[in-house]
């Protein structure tokens, strides 16, 4: 199988999984926090025998459990890895020549999906705020990984406006240890992410 159709079929399995776990988030998760709020209902009732209430409360915490594993499930299905990056920018940016080139296989899943997380963010910013035409991802490697996302338009925003876009870029890098900075000039937009090598 060629690298464009690896990147197909991975874009292709990754919108499947977030379209799944979107629907999972929507439909039965929410009903499980639906039926947990009702039980907390019935435990209020002052009337309610002691023996019935205990036995509600035990399962108000097996709703509980059972509420948090489907989460971790859900957060399963949603997790992105870089191979699945381009084809996701790419319905976000349909118009921008991408170039993308990120370190294979470096870090923890997790700690990918969070940096891929951020790299989507920075895309939909760039959507939001810019008239990018390229945007390109490239790295670094020495004593630190160095991830640099790079347009070729100036954002139409300032730090002080204090974009929740931003914050959550910044958030979710300082959450696997790395730092984020922005930048933006007459000739484009930089995000230049630095985290611990692996």
């Amino acid at each position: 199988m060629t690298d464009s159709a690896d990147r197909r079929e991975a874009t292709s399995e990754a919108g499947e999984r977030l379209a799944l776990a979107r629907r999972l988030h929507d439909g039965p998760a929410q009903r499980l926090v639906a039926l947990g709020f009702e039980l907390d209902a019935l435990i209020a009732d002052a009337d309610l025998a002691p023996h019935i209430r205990s036995r509600i409360r035990e399962l108000r915490l097996e709703i509980s459990a059972i509420s948090s594993s489907f989460r971790d499930e859900i957060y399963l299905l949603r997790r992105i890895t870089f191979p699945q990056l381009a084809g996701l920018i790419r319905t976000i940016l349909p118009g921008a020549q991408l170039d993308i080139s990120l370190p294979h296989s470096i870090f923890a899943p997790d700690t990918e999906d969070k940096i891929s997380s951020a790299i989507l963010e920075i895309a939909r910013n760039t959507a939001r705020h810019s008239t990018a035409s390229k945007f390109v991802i490239s790295y670094g490697i020495s004593e630190e990984v160095e991830i640099l996302i790079a347009t070729d338009s100036p954002a139409r925003i300032t730090v002080k406006d204090r974009s929740f876009g931003l914050k959550m870029i910044t958030e979710v890098i300082a959450q696997i240890g790395g730092e984020v900075i922005w930048s933006s000039s007459a000739s484009g937009s930089q995000f230049r992410i630095t985290l611990a090598k692996p």
